[in-house]
């Protein structure tokens, strides 16, 4: 029996790639952001019009994905036509896309990797292929679990605790450190945002996990009967 090549890394490059994937669709789901609008009452807070909000969201969503080249954009706030962000929101936004680009980019790499380890392995393994491929994806499957019952666990006790945490890993300096007295940008997206969207990218990347097991059970079972 030859035997399989990285494939277990492949898994992890290729369920990475998924997570990131629906990271990206969940983080710019504008129907999300109007429904936490309406659930926190973002634009009675900030004192702006749900239309003038969703414009300066859509502006704001349009610079992390690079369509627009610069986070500049006046609206009327507490009857004041005013630039939306400061310059520590806007700072801090410049991280943050960086950060999104970036995490696009491993999303891109993970994937052709993994990819690319699968069609090798399919070459080597033939007939032996498709057993140890949901082999290895069940070997994955229990790191990703494992970091996912991490996650939820820990959001449960202490999200603010939890965020606080992610922030000091992946940015080098403070800007995260808004005051909500000041910034807009910290009103429109609250801790109670970033726990419902958090909430919302694990269940919908555990559902597509428990979807893609599932689906290599059945197949597996008609395997084995033939």
């Amino acid at each position: 029996m030859k035997k399989a090549k990285f494939l277990s890394l492949a898994w992890i490059l290729l369920i990475a790639s998924l997570f990131l994937t629906i990271l990206d669709v969940c983080c710019f789901d504008r129907s999300f952001y109007r429904k936490e609008y309406a659930k926190n009452e973002t634009a009675e807070v900030i004192d702006i019009s749900e239309d003038e909000l969703m414009r300066v969201t859509n502006h704001l969503l349009d610079y992390l994905q690079d369509k627009e080249e610069a986070l500049k954009i006046s609206a009327v706030i507490a009857g004041v036509n005013r630039n939306v962000f400061d310059e520590r929101d806007t700072m801090h936004m410049v991280d943050v896309k960086v950060l999104y680009q970036n995490a696009m980019m491993v999303r891109t790499v993970s994937f052709i990797l993994g990819m690319f380890i699968v069609g090798w392995n399919a070459i080597i393994l033939k007939k032996e292929f498709f057993v140890t491929l949901a082999s290895s994806f069940y070997k994955a499957l229990g790191l990703f679990m494992m970091i996912c019952a991490a996650v939820l666990i820990s959001a449960a006790i202490d999200f603010d605790a939890l965020w606080r945490l992610f922030h000091r890993i992946v940015f080098t300096n403070d800007l995260w450190l808004l005051d909500p007295n000041i910034s807009v940008l910290i009103n429109m997206v609250p801790l109670q945002f970033f726990f419902d969207l958090v909430a919302k990218i694990v269940v919908i990347f555990i559902a597509s996990l428990a979807l893609i097991s599932t689906g290599f059970l059945l197949v597996l079972r008609k395997v084995m009967r033939v």
